[in-house]
């Protein structure tokens, strides 16, 4: 038996015993709806405790996972001294200029919409073409190598594999000894690793700008 079912017994047989007096009944109905009203009461006020221990639970546990991110987020941090980090950015600038002429040169060298000038033969065309890829391989390649120590070696490694990348483009451009539609899918595929081999090279560029701490 509940003991909602138990109060209810003890109040019908206070029925019978007191007969029905009003006065006596009203007390009862008085003393037996404080008794409800309590427990009713504790009953939420352990619901409403229930909950705030929920809550204070969820937001403990969000509080611990971002002290985590963030500690995890300083460890990945580098402090470097502002006189370095700003030697570090201007090689940065100077290799993604470089870097800009030289992908235009390098994607010049077998377009894929080629064109001839009229009177201009083979040998000259090409000829041209490597004399306008030289010069900014050569600048793009001394950026690099010479101020290799001063920058991060990530950002080091993915420019140099651009730099191998349209090397070996010109190296193809300049053998010819193949069916023209192998030679041209070639320079498609050659140009798709040049251009993704760029993008990842600008990539490791901004991570290391974000992960830098000035001090």
């Amino acid at each position: 038996m509940s003991e909602s079912e138990v109060i209810s017994l003890i109040y019908a047989e206070f029925l019978k015993v007191l007969g029905g007096s009003a006065v006596l009944l009203a007390a009862l109905s008085a003393f037996l709806g404080k008794i409800w009203i309590n427990r009713i009461a504790n009953k939420e006020s352990q619901q409403r405790e229930q909950r705030i221990a929920e809550v204070r639970s969820k937001l403990e546990q969000q509080n611990s996972e971002l002290n985590a991110r963030l500690d995890a987020s300083i460890q990945r941090s580098v402090f470097v001294d502002k006189l370095q980090f700003e030697h570090e950015y201007s090689v940065y600038k100077q290799a993604w200029e470089a870097l800009y002429e030289l992908r235009k040169a390098t994607l010049h060298l077998r377009p894929m919409m080629d064109w001839i000038v009229v009177g201009e033969t083979d040998e000259e065309r090409m000829t041209n073409r490597i004399n306008a890829f030289v010069d900014p391989f050569n600048t793009y390649r001394d950026i690099i190598e010479k101020n290799k120590p001063f920058y991060a070696e990530a950002v080091y490694a993915a420019m140099y594999d651009v730099l191998d990348k349209c090397h070996a483009e010109r190296i193809d451009y300049e053998y010819r000894e193949r069916p023209r539609k192998e030679y041209f899918e070639e320079a498609r595929k050659n140009h798709q690793e040049i251009v993704e081999s760029i993008d990842a090279a600008c990539q490791a560029i901004r991570n290391r700008v974000s992960e830098v701490r000035v001090v």
